[in-house]
């Protein structure tokens, strides 16, 4: 999860990166949604561009405009080829969030290379509303 944190990288695009941690299908998910966004107009006065396109810092996984000071892990609840962690990602002195604390359970599966994110859900809190990862690179919350 390290990886996450570091704004040099753009993991949306980062083939090495998305193959050692995505699942195929979250794969497919990112690849169809910056196919979407290289084609994409955006409706009049529309504030926003393309979830694909809003993310070159990775902020499109975390949902939020800087990248949060520390994780911590929760609990791990394992069923066969899949598997849901709870994760905690908590901003510092001096973000945009400074004190909060957002609770996400990133959902993994079993593939023949290992275990790989498929999604990540983040719970309703201060400055976000719930959603999903998947979701959201199709557009949707």
């Amino acid at each position: 999860m390290r990886i996450l944190f570091k704004s040099e990288r753009d993991i949306l695009t980062d083939e090495a990166v998305k193959k050692r941690y995505f699942s195929k299908e979250l794969r497919q998910a990112i690849d169809d949604s910056l196919a979407d966004a290289a084609e994409w107009t955006p409706p009049p006065n529309h504030p926003w561009p393309h979830p694909a396109n809003q993310d070159r810092f990775n902020r499109t996984i975390f949902n939020s405009w800087d990248l949060p000071t520390t994780f911590s892990l929760g609990e791990v609840a394992e069923d066969g080829d899949s598997a849901t962690v709870a994760v905690y990602y908590d901003w510092g002195e001096g973000t945009q969030y400074e004190g909060n604390r957002r609770a996400t359970s990133v959902r993994l599966v079993y593939e023949s290379e290992g275990w790989r994110i498929d999604d990540l859900i983040t719970h309703e809190g201060a400055f976000i509303s719930a959603g999903s990862l998947r979701a959201q690179l199709k557009g949707g919350d």
